[in-house]
């Protein structure tokens, strides 16, 4: 089983799942990956192991066009996973063809550690910060600066395309997925909301639904995206929401209020 998604899921999703105590789980989450960086994750990933279930976490985010800044200067490396007679899937790193920056490889050899030192990374999921609650002193601040940094937003084909491959390997593989997409402080969603237009978002969390049939959306609001105990800081969720998330999705979890289930338009009767 694998989890995979941009560094929402590396620091909110522990690799445990409820009741399942001897499932054998990692993270494969990065910090900004794309969804080209997912396709490739998965592709390597599958050459080597074929894994029986993953779970995406998905961000609006991830559906516009990602402009690097000048600062974040581009790595190349291929990733390569294989699995070991335990549990963890072992990842390993080195110069090729696949482009990744320079804190995901810092990441990544951390990764490579974690056998030796469980402290920060465990099974891939970043530990550290997933532990971590916001400081409330920081908020306000903290909101203003990413305020400062949104742009308008708009669907890129290209990350759409990116999707579809994702969809179209999973299934000629026969694996078993599961997409969702993730929760945000009700503050920080507001600001990112403003870039996108709520419209166009509900548009493209439909289309998703369409191409999977099935979609758990917890990035609405209600009383877990208010609650600031369930934050790391203001764009991530912590291991706690993290767990709430994993019971909703596997039917262990008493308030449905946490999450909105999209199902595609065909199952509803109505055309694409």
């Amino acid at each position: 089983m694998v989890f995979i998604g941009n560094s929402r899921v590396l620091v909110g999703w522990s690799p445990d799942v409820p009741n399942r105590p001897n499932e054998k789980v990692y993270n494969l989450a990065c910090p900004a990956m794309t969804l080209s960086e997912i396709r490739e994750y998965l592709h390597f990933a599958c050459l080597v192991h074929t894994p029986k279930k993953v779970f995406i976490g998905l961000d609006i985010t991830h559906f516009g066009k990602y402009i690097e800044c000048a600062s974040e200067e581009k790595e190349k490396l291929h990733i390569l996973a294989q699995v070991a007679d335990s549990p963890i899937l072992q990842v390993y790193a080195f110069k090729d063809d696949f482009q990744l920056n320079r804190s995901i490889f810092a990441l990544l050899r951390k990764k490579m550690k974690e056998k030796s030192s469980g402290d920060v990374c465990y099974k891939g999921w970043d530990k550290y910060r997933g532990m971590r609650k916001i400081p409330i002193n920081k908020i306000k601040m903290d909101l203003i600066n990413e305020k400062k940094k949104q742009n308008v937003q708009h669907l890129d084909l290209k990350s759409w395309e990116c999707l579809c491959d994702i969809h179209d390997m999973l299934r000629s593989k026969e694996i078993d997925v599961t997409v969702f997409f993730n929760p945000l402080m009700k503050e920080y969603n507001d600001i990112v909301m403003s870039s996108w237009g709520r419209e166009e978002v509900m548009c493209i969390k439909q289309k998703v639904a369409n191409l999977f049939g099935k979609v758990y959306d917890f990035n609405i609001e209600n009383k877990f995206t208010k609650n600031y105990g369930l934050y790391s800081d203001i764009s991530h969720y912590n291991v706690e929401m993290g767990k709430l998330m994993k019971a909703a999705i596997f039917g262990e979890c008493a308030d449905k209020t946490i999450v909105n289930i999209l199902y595609s338009n065909d199952k509803n009767g109505i055309s694409q």
